[in-house]
């Protein structure tokens, strides 16, 4: 028979699948659940009942009373499992878990070792994050790894261009989450370059000038299909993610989507990522909020074609060396047919 993988995260998985089955979302986004089955195992979806610690909790107390569905739990959230990893530790939840962890372990999560010890395995997207772990944690060392997320470059080979209005040579931000986007408009004022701020209302630069900036914001309805974010990627001549100085991972979906989509990247420094894109010749870091340094790596960037090509070649490359979604997919159902094992046995 084969293995049964039982499947949560914090946002609607089932959606997700669809929409790669499809063609219009990028596999990346289901953490490896749209290859569980071609590899040799069953999906068991957990549902999602919505964001929020009740929400969370109920979905936890419905896997946990059907846990005779499944042979081994995935999260690929590390939020979605907590009660889970104190029912395994009590002996009273027999599954297997296997988490993905974005963030330091912190809040309810921290409390005591049983979510450390509840987990079979905790797959750490940032070394920072896993170092925490084993500072507070050592005896867990054994359950612990950091692992690559993988891009879905074949999505952004086989998307459609899809039209829109912002022209071509533009420098692009996509982004809802500790953004800092008014340190992008203010710099792209003061160099003169067009660029173009997908955000969220909240993440929405409060000054600029639409002479050189644009901003689509979801709150003015225009909210972007995957497919169209693709297209003003494909015309623009960098991704910038400017973010605001925080601890835990921020932007790496939008680093994968430059890496995808060949483009070079400006980026605010944040230590949870472990990709260095200037040491790997693809990107420019720049302080938080530091418009001189921002408005700089702008000038460099947008100063010729020849070099934004190369950046993104090498972009392109370093993904499909390192960061490629089906080795991230096997490496997470490889982890998941281990534990499974072990627990039989």
């Amino acid at each position: 028979m084969s293995l049964r993988i039982a499947v949560l995260n914090d946002y609607p998985m089932g959606e997700a699948l669809a929409l790669v089955a499809r063609g219009d979302y990028p596999a990346h986004h289901t953490w490896g659940a749209s290859r569980f089955e071609a590899l040799g195992a069953r999906v068991v979806l957990m549902p999602f009942l919505g964001v929020g610690l009740w929400k969370s909790l109920l979905t936890q107390l419905i896997t946990f009373l059907t846990q005779w569905r499944f042979d081994v739990v995935y999260a690929a959230c590390q939020s979605e499992t907590w009660l889970l990893a104190r029912l395994r530790c009590w002996g009273l939840f027999r599954r297997p878990i296997v988490a993905v962890i974005h963030h330091p372990i912190k809040g309810r999560l921290r409390g005591g070792s049983s979510y450390f010890k509840g987990h079979d395995c905790l797959l750490f997207l940032s070394q920072l994050a896993r170092d925490e772990a084993l500072h507070d944690m050592p005896g867990v060392a054994d359950r612990c790894e950091t692992i690559a997320w993988g891009v879905d470059l074949d999505f952004y080979d086989r998307a459609q261009n899809v039209k829109h209005d912002f022209g071509q040579g533009y420098f692009v931000s996509a982004g809802k989450a500790n953004r800092d986007h008014q340190t992008l408009a203010d710099s792209a004022m003061q160099g003169q370059h067009r660029t173009v701020i997908i955000c969220s209302s909240n993440t929405a630069p409060q000054r600029y000038d639409r002479h050189w900036v644009t901003v689509a914001s979801d709150a003015n309805g225009q909210a972007m299909s995957y497919a169209e974010l693709t297209g003003v990627y494909r015309t623009a001549r960098a991704i910038v993610i400017p973010l605001q100085e925080v601890k835990g991972l921020a932007g790496l979906t939008s680093l994968l989507d430059a890496m995808g989509c060949s483009l070079p990247v400006i980026m605010t420094r944040n230590r949870s990522v472990d990709v260095d894109v200037e040491a790997l010749g693809f990107g420019i870091w720049v302080p938080p909020g530091d418009v001189p340094a921002m408005l700089s790596a702008m000038n460099r960037i947008g100063s010729g074609d020849t070099m934004a090509r190369e950046m993104g070649r090498k972009a392109r490359a370093f993904a499909e060396r390192h960061y490629n979604y089906n080795a991230f997919a096997k490496l997470v159902f490889d982890r998941c047919v281990a534990v499974a094992q072990v627990a039989r046995a």
